[in-house]
């Protein structure tokens, strides 16, 4: 009987090491799962934070694209948003033709009193209107004689085609001339022993105030 409790007692005791042994490695299995998920949570944060901050980017970068498109699709239409509202009228010369209303007289010029009269915007564009009693072949030579601030003639360069017909029907030459310091585009015409010279300076961006100066030509009369 003595032997039976004895070899119960051992049993036990197997059983309750047995038991603990199963219990700590479970507890470490567990321990372990519950440091990886730990870690993986971790990991998942990061991730998260990082496509946060990828996506601030991307946010950021489509911004300037599209500032940088809208300003390269305003200066391509800024053409179509300069309206030739006003009307110049001169009944002493029979000039009529539309510019912008940003335009403004300048003072110091009138056509009746020095034969000369300037319009111009605060970036120093300007249409000036020249009347001469002379030929139109003189006034030509002239202009291809003329020269910049440093004593450089500009490079000027007559129409192919020569004469040439605007949309409202005046015939003239349209001459552009070009230097390092500014651009000048001119349309000189005749009516009768009068010649009729407009002058367009040009310091703005170029190929806008070419095609700004062709729709102001366009509405030239002389009556």
């Amino acid at each position: 009987m003595k032997e039976k409790n004895t070899i119960e007692i051992h049993l036990s005791t197997i059983l309750l090491i047995f038991t603990i042994i199963i219990i700590a490695v479970m507890t470490y299995f567990i321990f372990r799962l519950s440091n990886e998920k730990n870690s993986v949570e971790e990991n998942v944060n990061k991730l998260n934070d990082e496509i946060y901050k990828l996506e601030n980017k991307s946010s950021n970068l489509q911004e300037k694209i599209d500032l940088i498109s809208n300003t390269i699709n305003n200066n391509i239409n800024d053409n179509d948003e300069i309206d030739l509202d006003s009307q110049y009228n001169n009944t002493d010369y029979g000039i009529n033709f539309s510019y912008p209303s940003n335009f403004i007289k300048l003072d110091d010029t009138s056509l009746i009193e020095h034969s000369v009269e300037t319009l111009q915007d605060n970036n120093g564009n300007s249409i000036t209107i020249t009347v001469n009693n002379t030929t139109i072949d003189e006034v030509i030579n002239n202009v291809k004689t003329l020269t910049t601030a440093d004593g450089t003639l500009f490079n000027t360069n007559i129409k192919e085609d020569g004469y040439i017909t605007s949309d409202s029907g005046v015939t003239g030459y349209k001459m552009q001339m070009l230097s390092n310091e500014s651009n000048v585009m001119k349309f000189i015409t005749q009516k009768e022993d009068t010649v009729f010279t407009f002058s367009f300076i040009i310091n703005g961006d170029l190929e806008q105030y070419l095609d700004l100066f062709n729709k102001i030509l366009d509405t030239i009369s002389i009556v």
